[in-house]
């Protein structure tokens, strides 16, 4: 019997949500009793959340390394300050990446983990995880680092073509795999020259803990909100970010509304002020003030998609493959997602739902 290792699982966020999900089904179904640390930006929301949902025994680290996005919100709504920041970063983001290595080589060095796994949103995951990534540059093959990102990698614009080229080579020599979570995904990753032929690619599909076959007579959710039970019930769970595309799905959602005006749509996420002020200034522009709730994050999934009559995706870019497509497929409820990212890879023949192109009309149909 082998001696239990130390995992260090990295990761850069600041929201709740996939990433989040990813790493606590990563350690929950872990096959060995290895020891976990978890490493992340001390201001990401749910930090609590993973520590909360874990089943195993895992100690997370904050840590206080300043990252790009610190940075911009430091700027707040000053036009001239994010301008100068967003200038001060055209060179100033490749000695924070250096200043990063360092720190880190120092952090880890004190944790000495057996395997970092660095799982993140689209490469390069924040100005933190190549950072990490490069640690393996002076590990031994069996403990280079693994990298996970999520999301599409970042378009590289042509000021930065060479950094970024030998940046990712280096990436490239220094981890032992880039995991991804669909095809599409990994195909994107074309993008970047240094890795699009990397032996190294993997593609994973997202896991899920397999839901108890349960019926229940009651709707917890429903009664919650005071929503009939007859009534059609869209359920969108995703952050408020710009990207997860409220805007456009409230556009078919009034079409919805014409042919179904019982329908309701509930939108369960996390969000920061400014994402949550935006998207209520839709409701009040839609006049869906008793067709539209808007909640925060929640962790009853279950009991959520058991209530949900369809679970609609209006994701406008960057998403490898949502986890909440598979959980509620997993029971039995019916999936409309706009065609981005892989989420369409999990439908087989039509069947689970439908993945369609970003167009209002189709989509409210």
């Amino acid at each position: 019997m082998t001696n239990p290792m130390r995992i260090l699982i990295f990761t850069e966020n600041y929201y709740i949500g996939g990433t989040d999900s990813v790493i606590v089904n990563l350690m929950n179904n872990w096959p060995a009793p290895d020891e976990f640390l978890v490493v992340c930006n001390y201001d990401h929301p749910g930090l609590k959340v993973i520590e909360e949902r874990a089943k195993v025994p895992c100690t997370i680290f904050p840590h206080h390394a300043l990252t790009r996005e610190q940075l911009e919100k430091r700027a707040g709504k000053s036009r001239v300050a994010r301008l100068g920041i967003r200038a001060a970063l055209v060179v100033g983001q490749y000695v924070l990446l250096l200043y990063h290595f360092f720190y880190f080589l120092h952090f880890f060095s004190k944790l000495n983990p057996g395997k970092i796994i660095i799982v993140g949103g689209g490469y390069p995951s924040g100005s933190t995880a190549r950072a990490v990534a490069l640690q393996g540059f002076f590990r031994r093959r069996v403990q280079k680092p693994l990298f996970a990102y999520l999301n599409d990698p970042a378009h590289i614009r042509k000021v930065y073509m060479i950094p970024e080229y030998i940046i990712d080579i280096l990436v490239e020599r220094s981890v032992s795999h880039l995991v991804t979570l669909s095809q599409a995904t990994q195909n994107n990753l074309s993008r970047r020259p240094a890795l699009a032929h990397s032996f190294k690619k993997r593609v994973i599909y997202n896991s899920i803990e397999i839901p108890l076959d349960a019926k229940r007579e009651t709707h917890p959710f429903r009664e919650e909100l005071g929503i009939d039970v007859g009534a059609p019930l869209l359920l969108l769970l995703a952050n408020y970010e710009p990207r997860k595309g409220h805007g456009f799905l409230f556009k078919a959602f009034r079409i919805v509304l014409e042919k179904f005006p019982d329908a309701q749509l509930v939108c369960v996420g996390f969000s920061y002020p400014t994402d949550r002020d935006r998207v209520e200034a839709l409701v009040r522009k839609y006049e869906f003030s008793r067709s539209v709730r808007l909640l925060g994050f929640r962790n009853d999934v279950d009991a959520m998609l058991q209530d949900a009559t369809l679970l609609v995706l209006s994701s406008q870019c960057a998403e490898g493959l949502p986890t909440v497509v598979i959980e509620a497929m997993a029971r039995s409820v019916p999936v409309v997602a706009t065609d981005i990212g892989g989420t369409s890879e999990v439908f087989v023949d039509g069947r689970g739902g439908f993945a369609l192109p970003l167009d209002v009309q189709l989509f409210a149909q």
